[in-house]
This record gives C-alpha cells, structure tokens and sequence, in this order.
C-alpha cells in the first residue's frame, strides 16, 4: 500500500446545496452524479483538501515532501483566483488527491465528499480522474520534472471541475466608435437568471424566460451609460459574433458552424428587438460557389459593418485574395444580384489549336453509330477546326469528373468527329486525359449537331477536329 504523508488544509469552501436532488419515495436524498461537464462553473466559493500518497518520490525526504505540498497548494490557490472563485469556510469541500500506483504511476482524483443520507451511504456527487505514467523511459527523469508531471495533472483536473468563469459574466460588444455598447446576458442559465431579473425589474416570484437576450446601452463622452433597450436574441445564432452599427440603429449577429456552409447564418436587428432579416451564405452565393464552398470548405471569413453607408460587408478569404458581399443593413439583401465569387470548373468548347492533338497524346479507338467507319476515307471532306465548329447547332458539353475537381484539373481533349450529309455525328474518337475526362467527352460527343455540309450544291460527308477545355477560372480575373 502506498505510504500516505501529509494532508493539507482547506483552503478555500464552496456549497453544492444546489446539486442535491429530493427522491420523496424513499425519504432518502440522493445526490445527482456528474459525468463531464463543469459542475462548479459559476460556484461563489470552492473547498480544496490536497493528500499526497506518492512513497517512492517523497518517502525519505519529508521536507520536500512539506515543500511539495506548500507548492501544489499555492498553484491550486492562483488557479481559483484566476477562476474568479472566492472563499467562504462555510461551505463544503472537495478533494485532489494523488496516489502511486503498483505499476510506477500516479493517479490523481479531483472529488467531493457528498453528502451522507440516513439510510445509505452515498457516492461522490462527481469524479474527475488523471493518471500520470512514469514507464522505464522515465526513469531518468529527475524528481523535479516527476513533481511538475503531477502539478499539470492536479491542475488540469482543478480546471475541469471550475469550468469557463467566462460563461459566468456578460459579454459586451461595442460600435466603432465606442458610442454604443452591447451587453450579451451570461451563458450560465442560474447566473443568467439573476442577471436578467435586475435588467428586467422582475419579481423574484415572477417567472422568467431564460431565452438569450442582448442588452444595448448608449455611452456619453463622460463614459456613462444609459439603457436603451434589452431584447431577444435567435437561439440558433446565440452564441455567436455581434456586430454594432455606430449609429446604434443595428445589431448584427453571425454564427458559423467551423467549415460547414450550413452553419453559417447572419441575424440583422433593430434595438426594439425587430428582426430585419436572418439569411444564410445560400442566399448570397451562386449555385457555382455554393459546390465550390461544399468541396473545399467555408474559406475565413469576416463579418464587420460600414458605418458611413448602414452596409454588412461580409470578406471571404480565397488564398490569395478577397471577395467580399455588401448587405444593406435596412432591408438585409445584399446590394448586387448574386455573382460568382470563387473559381468556377468550366468546360469549353474550341477550336481546335496548332499545340493539341494525337501527336502527343494518341487517339482512342472510335465511338461509332453503327458500323466503325475510316477516318481517312477519301469520301469525307476534310474542313478547317473554325470552320466546322461555327457548323455546330447543338453541342452539349461534358462535365467535370469529381476526382478532376478535387485535384482541380485541367487540361484539353481533342475531338475528331465524322459527320453524316444530314449534320449527324457518326463517328468521334478523342484524345487520352486522366482522371476520366475522355470519357464524359465520348458520352456526350454523338449527340451533337451540325448544319449539313454543301459542296457543289450537294450535302457531303465531314470531318472536323474540336478542342474539349477544362479549366479553372477565376471570376476576379474576368471582371
């Protein structure tokens, strides 16, 4: 069994009255179990006990041992202290305590005592546990990097427990110019309620709507502030990013679900609480964009208000440059119809150029309607590629392979097609391309259509070359 050697005192005390729950039933009172979460954000105080049970480091040398314990103690204070968590003696306590264990490692165990009832014996209300290991490639570690292992360890335990003090305060946001101030209530739902019953002069009897709201305050030059007015808030875009117009007629608000095009939504308000608008990046991006956005993920983006024209003006990032879209903040539609903002796949048809061709790249076997015919038959007039391109009527053009547009590919596919005296495609055969890309040119090559062809006023057998181009364009570059 390890050896114990000393216990601290508490150093600081909390209630948990709140974590009890009645079970009338039995008359007994159990305590509710926590697994996760952050049992003690927003607690008013804590308690902490520190036992040390670590033989094989402290056992013939108390002094470090007492050295030890007066540092782990003062860590664990500076961490409550920054945690915004006080002291009250009156309250319960919890426990740190690190134990060695049979294979050379340390566990360390952050929990309360809980309370007892009559007729059973009761488990913690909640349990955080960390283990530190130390295998043989620790052996050479010295006892002051073992004692530091332990210190993050009990620490991060603490944190865990106390959870985010953020969550405990309001939030507040101001306008450009620092005339107007927003003020988010506290994300805990016990400190919220507290918080929303003094800005709304309510009863303590009264019952309240813990729904998320937004307090706007406007800012004298002397610094004092004065409400203007205290509003609902979409649940579905709380939490999130607020922005305040200098004039303090608007609250913009935006969430972003990290790289998901769906999660992104923008929520215009007036200070009486008036929704003006809620849309989402779908509203503003062109069908193009929007596959380009599903590919490869939101770009960065910033949302920020032009004070001089009332305009959102959301910047998405796209490598090297920006794009961005103005939202007219009166109405919430954005300024110009919706126009392609990320580099779009395009496929072209052209003519056939002096640097393509089966010199390079080989021909593919045929694609026929019907029997395979000789594309060198002396019946088949040749025509020039300008010439039998402006021929085409109907010319449907393939699309891009999805492994293509990952790999943004690009690149051409020559066609050399045969063309019956009625403007027919009986025959096409095109150039070798990777990622399946001829294959999307022959699915789609027999089905175009030419005006017939006329020599000496008879129509007559063609043939004619086309260049097939994929490629990536810019909109920023066409502009």
């Amino acid at each position: 069994m390890p050896r114990k050697l000393f216990s601290a005192m508490a150093i600081a005390a909390a209630s948990f009255a709140s974590l009890a729950v009645a079970v009338p039933a039995s008359g007994c009172t159990t305590l509710g179990v926590f697994s996760g979460g952050t049992p003690l954000e927003c607690a008013t105080a804590v308690a902490l006990n520190v036992s040390i049970e670590v033989a094989s480091l402290f056992a013939s040398d108390s002094r470090r041992a007492g050295r030890f314990e007066n540092r782990l103690r003062a860590a664990a204070l500076e961490r409550l202290a920054k945690s915004g968590v006080t002291s009250d003696p009156a309250g319960r306590k919890f426990y740190l305590e690190v134990h060695a264990e049979f294979d050379g490692g340390f566990k360390i165990i952050l929990s309360p005592p809980g309370e007892r009832p009559p007729c059973r014996e009761a488990d913690p209300d909640w349990e955080i546990s960390r283990t530190v290991r130390f295998d043989d490639e620790d052996a050479s570690k010295s006892p002051e990097q073992v004692e530091q292992q332990i210190e993050d360890a009990a620490l991060s335990a603490l944190s865990q427990a106390l959870g985010s003090s953020d969550s405990c305060h309001p939030a507040r946001v101001s306008s450009s110019d620092g005339g107007f101030v927003l003020e988010l209530a506290p994300a805990n739902p016990r400190v919220r309620s507290r918080y929303l019953r003094e800005r709304l002069n309510l009863d303590p009897s009264e019952e309240i709507d813990l729904a998320p709201r937004g307090s706007l305050f406007e800012r004298s030059p002397k610094g004092a502030e004065e409400l203007r007015s205290t509003f609902r808030l979409d649940r579905e875009r709380y939490p999130g990013e607020f922005r305040v117009a200098e004039s303090g007629a608007f609250v913009a608000a935006h969430r972003t679900g990290g790289c998901v095009l769906e999660g992104f939504a923008v929520t215009i308000y007036r200070p009486d609480g008036t929704v003006v608008r809620t849309f989402s990046l779908d509203d503003l991006l062109t069908p193009g964009d929007i596959e380009s956005v599903h590919r490869l993920g939101l770009p960065a983006f910033e949302v920020s208000i032009d004070d001089l024209t009332d305009r959102l003006v959301i910047t998405l990032d796209e490598k090297e440059s920006s794009r961005k879209i103005e939202v007219d903040l009166k109405t919430g539609l954005a300024l110009v119809p919706p126009r392609n903002l990320f580099p779009q796949f395009r496929v072209d048809s052209e003519v056939y150029g002096p640097n393509g061709g089966f010199d390079s790249k080989g021909w593919r076997e045929p694609l026929c309607v019907g029997e395979r015919l000789d594309f060198g038959a002396m019946d088949l007039v040749p025509e020039t590629s300008p010439r039998f391109v402006g021929r085409a009527r109907v010319s449907p053009l393939p699309e891009y392979t999805e492994i293509a547009k990952r790999a943004r590919l690009q690149g051409t596919v020559d066609v050399e097609a045969v063309v019956s005296e009625t403007g027919r495609v009986l025959c096409a055969r095109v150039t070798n391309f990777p990622m399946g890309l001829p294959d999307k040119v022959e699915a789609v090559m027999l089905g175009w259509r030419f005006q017939p062809a006329i020599v000496e006023g008879k129509p007559v057998r063609t043939i004619g070359r086309i260049a097939i181009q994929f490629h990536v364009v810019d909109p920023l570059n066409e502009r």
